[in-house]
């Protein structure tokens, strides 16, 4: 149930609108997501939650979860479930 915090360096980002839908897509290196201790073969589905703070340097003011299991309590259980494509 470790939860690292992460800063990725390499991540491309795009967020684009598709009708009246706001998408978001990410791709992000393994080697950011893991440090490499973990290997991606044979993996299909990793679990994930993501959460975005607005915080004023004294005080959390909001927060945007996506996944469950960082606010509140902490449990690995509450993430969801993320496809891993390998890129080609």
């Amino acid at each position: 149930n470790r939860m690292p915090i992460a800063e990725f360096e390499n991540a491309k980002l795009t967020v684009k609108r598709e009708g009246n839908r706001t998408v978001y897509e990410a791709a992000i290196p393994w080697s950011e997501i893991t440090n490499n201790e973990i290997s991606p073969e044979g993996l299909d589905r990793i679990g994930i939650s993501l959460l975005v703070n607005d915080n004023n340097g004294a005080e959390r003011k909001g927060a945007l979860e996506y996944g469950g299991g960082i606010i509140g309590v902490k449990d690995t259980s509450q993430f969801k479930r993320l496809n891993v494509i390998r890129a080609k």
